[in-house]
């Protein structure tokens, strides 16, 4: 759900504005891509809370010789 806070929205779960959110995702798009690495959005959850995390995982290789 998002309001409308002046000019901009603002995302009512996250207090954050739905501007800076596209502006971070498309920076980590970039990032990604400059490093070859996947990003990954995740949202965690318990029985009392939830949260959201970003990963971002780069340079895989093999520990085996």
């Amino acid at each position: 759900m998002t309001s409308t806070n002046g000019s901009e929205e603002t995302n009512q779960t996250t207090g954050v504005s739905v501007t800076n959110m596209n502006i971070a995702k498309n920076l980590l798009e970039k990032v990604g891509e400059l490093l070859d690495a996947d990003v990954q959005y995740i949202v965690c959850c318990d029985k009392k809370t939830q949260h959201k995390k970003i990963v971002i995982e780069y340079d895989h290789s093999s520990n085996l010789q």
